[in-house]
């Protein structure tokens, strides 16, 4: 009988053994983002990766540093609390970790002003480009219009004196190939919405063609009259002043582009003291400045 037992304990001890043998230890944990920004209104998911790829994950934890800020459930999904910054911890039994710095704000509002990609603007090219604000305009769908708050760049609406239309100029190439690839990361470029053009065009004619970043039109500045008193009046950047954007003496604006969906030597534009004007300006006008818009994903 006693042999019989220390048999069954062998045997229980190696097959333990063999399930240990078995077991993979995991080396190495990350998440896949490391930086986040998260609205009050918003959830987001943090995944983690292990080395090895089929190691042993149970007891792998989630932590915040501070609960008032942001909790973290058993799934790694963030839940905001309050505006702050809190780090979210993913740690496994044996002492690996990797963190991820959370920032809740408040839910963006009409009016309010956010920051979003990045372009020369102080006109010192050796301390790199500066972040640039926009201005929030409109919110559907969970989506934002935003436009630069400032006049970011002196460049014709079509590098030549010609008849163009928003479709066939030269600035609507740049804003969409260039300035798009240049000034938004992978990350922020994924949040941009392609739209048609007769989200913002005066004509259906010309629905067959896609932009991503857009001018506004006549229509849509009356429409957005009550975003602010102020936001037609738009100054350029250091930068943009000083490759050619005029600037009133009198109160520092510029001027800027607006599309127009007609063909035409002479389009849209906003004066320095912030009324539009339906033509009057050249098409190969380089003294007028560009002010993007664009709509963006929020993520909530």
């Amino acid at each position: 009988q006693y042999m019989k037992k220390a048999l069954f304990f062998i045997l229980v001890l190696f097959a333990m053994f063999l399930v240990s043998a078995c077991t993979k230890s995991i080396t190495e944990i990350s998440l896949d983002q490391t930086e986040a920004r998260v609205y009050l209104e918003q959830q987001i998911q943090l995944n983690y990766t292990v080395i090895p790829e089929d190691a042993e994950t149970e007891g792998i934890k989630w932590t915040s540093s501070d609960e008032n800020v942001a909790k973290i459930d058993e799934n790694g999904v963030v839940l905001p609390v309050s505006e702050g910054s809190a780090t979210i911890m993913c740690s496994t039994p044996s002492g690996l970790y990797a963190t991820c710095n959370i920032v809740v704000e408040e839910p963006i509002r009409v009016g309010d002003y956010v920051v979003f990609g990045s372009y020369e603007q102080d006109n010192n090219t050796s301390n790199g480009a500066e972040d640039i604000e926009w201005l929030v305009l409109d919110i559907k769908n969970n989506k934002a219009l935003i436009i630069s708050r400032y006049l970011l760049e002196s460049l014709p609406y079509n590098e030549k004196y010609v008849d163009v239309t928003w479709e066939t100029c030269s600035l609507r190439n740049w804003l969409n190939t260039s300035f798009y690839n240049n000034a938004f990361t992978e990350n922020e470029r994924s949040m941009i919405t392609e739209i048609t053009v007769t989200d913002y065009s005066l004509a259906d004619k010309f629905d067959n063609y896609k932009d991503k970043i857009f001018l506004l039109n006549w229509l849509q500045v009356t429409d957005y009259n009550d975003v602010s008193e102020e936001w037609l009046k738009c100054s350029p950047t250091p930068y943009a002043a000083d490759n050619g954007v005029f600037r009133s003496y009198s109160n520092g604006n510029g001027y800027w582009w607006l599309a127009y969906a007609g063909k035409a030597k002479e389009t849209h534009w906003v004066g320095s003291d912030g009324k539009w004007h339906l033509g009057g300006a050249e098409v190969n006008a380089e003294e007028v400045g560009v002010r993007p818009a664009m709509w963006v994903e929020l993520g909530y």
